[in-house]
Order: structure tokens, then sequence, then C-alpha cells
């Protein structure tokens, strides 16, 4: 099983990630927590949280759920489908999102992801579902390595 101080220094390397400051706070047992601060780098134009962040957020936190349930040298899980919907607009930050497994297969994994504001608000949940690629283990980022 991964810690999260090594999540966070693997995330750092993956440009989008921390161009939006996003943080692991919890993972462990097919669940993951992460976080994302208050900046106008994950604003729209109309000054509110930018929906595409929103999924990218859940996407990522709902693939941290898998950390240790697959041999990374040999595959690495690829988004297949994600289903979002939106409720709302923070009202406090920083925004949250907790994920889950919900269905382990022998190639795809199921997981259901909860995006909150600080008060609890739900601002978006979504499904989605991944397939364990095999012959993209052993990436860089994955090894902490940049070049």
């Amino acid at each position: 099983m991964s810690d999260v101080n090594w999540i966070n220094e693997n995330m750092a390397l993956a440009p989008l990630h921390g161009l939006i400051g996003l943080t692991c706070v919890e993972i462990g047992e097919g669940r993951a927590v992460t976080r994302l601060p208050d900046g106008d780098h994950v604003r729209s134009g109309h000054a509110a949280l930018h929906g595409g962040v929103v999924a990218l957020l859940a996407d990522v936190t709902s693939a941290l759920t898998m950390e240790g349930t697959y041999d990374r040298t040999e595959s690495i899980p690829v988004s297949i489908d994600l289903n979002v919907r939106f409720y709302g607009q923070p009202k406090e930050w920083p925004v949250t999102a907790e994920a889950s497994i919900v269905h382990k297969g022998k190639r795809t994994i199921g997981t259901e992801c909860v995006v909150s504001d600080a008060t609890g608000r739900q601002l978006a949940r979504t499904n989605a579902t991944y397939m364990l690629v095999e012959g993209f283990g052993n990436l860089d980022v994955y090894q902490g390595k940049t070049d």
C-alpha cells in the first residue's frame, strides 16, 4: 500500500496536478481523499469552480483508490468512463473529493466519488470505470523520474 507522502511526491510530477494544487490527504483499502485549494487557476471565466477541474479532481481521486490493488510494474488503470453530476458551487474552501471502489473485476474497477466544500455541502458526485491496461508499467512518473 502506498503512503500519502509518496502519492503527493508522484502527483507533483504531473504538471496539471501541480498546477491546480491537488494533494492526497488520505489513502488506503480502496478509498482515497484529496483536497483542492481555492485560486483563480481553478475557476472559470465566471469566477465559479470550473466543471472540468471538478471532473479532474474526481478522476484522480477515484484512480487513487486503486493504489495497491494492481502491479504497477505491469499495468496502469486508465479511465474508460466518467459520469459527473454537478450540484453546486463551493461556499467555503478547500474542496475535498472522497472516492471508494464499488466493484473490482479482473480487468475493470468501478468507483464512486463525492466532491464537497469545506462545509460538507456536496458539489458533485461521480461514477467511474477504469481498465487495467498492460504494457504501461514502470512509467517514469511512477518511479519519481522526470527525464
